[in-house]
């Protein structure tokens, strides 16, 4: 990212906001990525490539426990979702038997091509398997990220959910990765909600928007600059005045 390229954080922090970030990959770490511009503080991982949600979190509730009087912006990045997919045994056997053996013979072998599927899954015949493992370390995510948002912190804050892009499950032989502009790839997850009732709860907004106008909204609601920046108000779209 560019350092002429003005971020949330930079806006917040302009309005006296302490800005936080708890990142899962190496590849977003400020030092590779530039995106820690107006952070005071950025964790990411050094020496692997990857935390699990319960290590991001568990650093992100430590983060919510540092008070110095200045309202939060806390940016938490989990990547449960990215391959490789590792869950635990008792998350797969939600949505895969134990006892089924996705090797076997007696499932007639896919068709597939090598180039769209993760090397390890090329020789399995049953591929509900593979989607499994997906759903499992979802999860094991989703459990995670309770305890984050079971925090009175949060609970009293705004929460904005976001994925940052889709993955293929085999739709058009594209196996968890996020290739071309097919809707599985482009829509993604854009939930919100409010401690004290800023956002109408329970609405479902049914016009297309794009995550870009997210970091416009949130800005605008606590006063800071949004000048420049791309993206419709989301709650004025919530509220159907757009």
């Amino acid at each position: 990212l560019s350092a002429a390229a003005p971020t949330l954080a930079e806006r917040l922090s302009a309005v006296g906001w302490r800005c936080e970030a708890v990142l899962a990959t190496r590849a977003l770490g400020p030092e590779s990525s530039g995106l820690g511009q107006g952070f005071d503080h950025v964790e990411a991982p050094l020496r692997s490539w990857r935390w699990t949600a319960d290590e991001v979190v568990s650093r992100a509730r430590a983060r919510l426990h540092t008070q110095d009087g200045r309202p939060l912006f806390l940016w938490l990045h989990v990547a449960e979702g990215e391959w490789p997919h590792a869950p635990e045994a008792q998350d797969l056997a939600r949505y895969y038997r134990p006892t089924d053996d996705p090797l076997h013979e007696g499932y007639k072998r896919p068709k597939v091509f090598k180039q769209s599927m993760p090397l390890p899954y090329l020789d399995v015949r049953d591929l509900n398997w593979a989607r499994a493992r997906y759903k499992a370390s979802l999860t094991s995510l989703d459990r995670a990220l309770g305890a984050l948002l079971d925090e009175p912190r949060v609970r009293a804050g705004t929460v904005a959910f976001v994925g940052s892009q889709g993955l293929g499950l085999g739709e058009h032989s594209i196996w968890f990765k996020h290739v071309g502009l097919y809707p599985s790839v482009l829509h993604v997850p854009l939930i919100v909600a409010a401690g004290d009732g800023t956002w109408p709860a329970g609405s479902r907004c049914d016009e297309p928007v794009s995550t870009l106008g997210l970091t416009a909204t949130l800005a605008t609601a606590v006063g800071a600059d949004a000048e420049g920046w791309q993206g419709a108000d989301l709650l004025a779209v919530a509220r159907g005045e757009l």
